[in-house]
């Protein structure tokens, strides 16, 4: 196995829907389960990740995935003290019945921004069509994904739900713990990570303050290429011209330049270097200083 992992895009959502649902479902449950997500990815609350063998063809190379939410203090409390299974259900059900746990954009910027946030996990899906070997080498690439989405936002609790045994044993080692067996719910906080400072969940609950204070269409912008995407890639995926991203550019170079500018290259001749060399000091920075992309 070839695997790599990156953000979701909303093109893979009814793979994912195929990963989270292996057997028989009942009808019109993977249309509620994608008409759910794509309303989370319009009002920027759903945090999603897609791991993928490039061995296999193209089409066919998902193998992983993961979904999780910001919820209020009210149903964190709620879940700890009345754990019970299936609560992935219950936060769709009420997110469809007008009752929705789950914080919007502006309500994840205050609580980023203040005492924290709380995070549900809402799926977890895999490729039913893997040998043991090949489960091992997924579930042991997990908590990267996990990562990619999570950290550097400011942290309090973490709350995760699973019926199989593997990924189970994968959490607890991680310093996640039990919060109920009986329904597969473990979790983390903030505290507890402090008091476990080896446990590799631990490091989801580090948070330093942003520098920079990029606006969201320049965090767009330094997200994608973090992906490695060009700038006339970006332009295509977000529906801008080739000049918008370029000027972007030029803003997210002015800002760093008042703020951080040690971060960019220096010395003699340094305002002439363009394009590669700006570019691959500031994302070597972003790489290990993801609340940048925050939002506060």
């Amino acid at each position: 196995m070839k695997l790599t992992y990156r953000p979701t895009e909303e093109r893979d959502l009814p793979e994912c829907v195929r990963l989270v649902q292996h057997g028989p479902a009942p009808p019109g449950a993977a249309d509620r389960l994608l008409h759910v997500w794509c309303a989370l990815r319009t009002r920027d609350a759903l945090n999603s990740a897609v791991m993928e063998d490039q061995e296999r063809p193209a089409g066919r190379r998902l193998v992983h995935f993961g979904a999780s939410v910001f919820v209020t203090d009210d149903f964190a409390r709620e879940v700890r003290a009345r754990p019970r299974p299936c609560l992935s259900d219950v936060v769709l059900d009420r997110i469809l019945a007008g009752h929705s746990p789950v914080l919007d954009a502006p309500a994840i910027r205050h609580a980023n921004t203040g005492g924290g946030l709380n995070v549900f996990v809402l799926h977890v899906g895999m490729a039913a069509a893997l040998d043991p070997d090949e489960r091992q080498a997924v579930l042991a690439r997990a908590p990267d994904t996990f990562f990619l989405v999570h950290q550097g936002f400011r942290l309090k609790e973490i709350l995760l739900q699973y019926e199989d045994e593997g990924p189970q044993r994968f959490a607890e080692a991680g310093g996640f713990q039990w919060r109920d067996r009986a329904s597969g719910l473990l979790g983390l906080t903030r505290e507890e990570a402090r008091a476990r400072p080896g446990a590799y969940a631990g490091r989801l609950f580090a948070y330093e303050p942003p520098r920079l204070g990029f606006g969201a269409r320049e965090q767009q912008i330094l997200q994608r290429a973090l992906l490695g995407e060009t700038d006339a890639e970006t332009a295509e995926a977000l529906h801008l011209a080739t000049d918008t991203v370029k000027a972007r550019w030029r803003g997210i170079y002015g800002r760093v330049a008042e703020r951080a500018p040690e971060l960019l290259p220096q010395g003699e001749g340094a305002d002439l270097k363009r394009g590669a060399e700006k570019r691959r000091h500031l994302l070597h920075y972003l790489r290990h200083h993801p609340e940048e992309l925050r939002p506060v």
